[in-house]
């Protein structure tokens, strides 16, 4: 069967490995194509994640948040990219406060994952090297 007709979700359902990091960033941003495949995988490579790496949830959830935020950060710099793409906003104002509820919305969920992986010790160090 032909994969080029297919959508991107049922090639993933097929091969049954899961997302790849790529793949996963597109997701988290709606599969909307803000920027080229390439421009999102300099991203990735910025967040210390590999592009073409099946996405392992439980070690890069939080890179891949920061790679999606740092897309958003880019939107917001230039609101026309998104309008372009997110068309039922009115005005730029509109567009731009829809985007910083969704990174404080995306900050929030990267500092929850900060707070998981801290462990709680009765530990102390009292002298450092």
């Amino acid at each position: 069967m032909n994969t080029e007709n297919k959508p991107a979700i049922q090639q993933i359902a097929d091969t049954m490995e899961g997302f790849t990091v790529l793949q996963r960033v597109k997701f988290e941003l709606g599969n909307k194509q803000y920027y080229s495949d390439l421009e999102y995988q300099l991203v990735i490579k910025e967040n210390h994640l590999i592009p073409d790496a099946i996405y392992n949830k439980e070690k890069d959830q939080r890179n891949m948040l920061e790679a999606v935020y740092s897309i958003l950060q880019t939107l917001c710099n230039d609101i026309d990219i998104y309008r372009k793409i997110e068309t039922e906003f009115a005005t730029e104002d509109q567009a731009y406060k829809y985007l910083q509820l969704r990174l404080q919305d995306i900050q929030v969920r990267i500092e929850t994952l900060t707070d998981l992986d801290k462990e709680d010790t009765n530990i102390s160090y009292m002298f450092c090297n």
